[in-house]
């Protein structure tokens, strides 16, 4: 019984672990200086959408312009193409508080991939 239990545990692991394709990554170490990812929400929308929203902040006393792009993908893991996929300016003012709000292209949307570079 016990074997059988330890066999199933690691089974929902396994899964519970590639369940999850969603990510915000700085790929500049820069950014990884003066930008604090608080954290992130998702829901659907009333139109079926999958819509995004990143909480962060400048933690520095300057004025600071960064970029960011998502990378939306389907329940196959295959890239839906939309217009956040390009590199977007976004300015984080000193000291305080902003938010990135980004809805997906199609209802097909079911993970993405937010990229943050200066």
């Amino acid at each position: 019984m016990k074997l059988m239990m330890s066999f199933i545990f690691s089974i929902v692991i396994l899964f519970s672990g590639c369940a999850d394709k969603s990510f915000v990554k700085i790929v500049d170490n820069k950014v990884e200086e003066y930008i604090e990812i608080q954290d992130v929400k998702e829901r659907i929308r009333d139109d079926g959408l999958l819509e995004i929203q990143i909480n962060a902040k400048n933690d520095t006393d300057e004025y600071k312009l960064f970029k960011y792009r998502v990378d939306w993908q389907d329940k196959d893991g295959f890239l839906i193409p939309s217009l956040s996929s390009k590199w977007a300016d976004f300015p984080a003012h000193k000291n305080s508080n902003f938010k990135i709000n980004v809805v997906a292209p199609s209802p097909k949307a079911t993970a993405y991939q937010v990229y943050l570079s200066e």
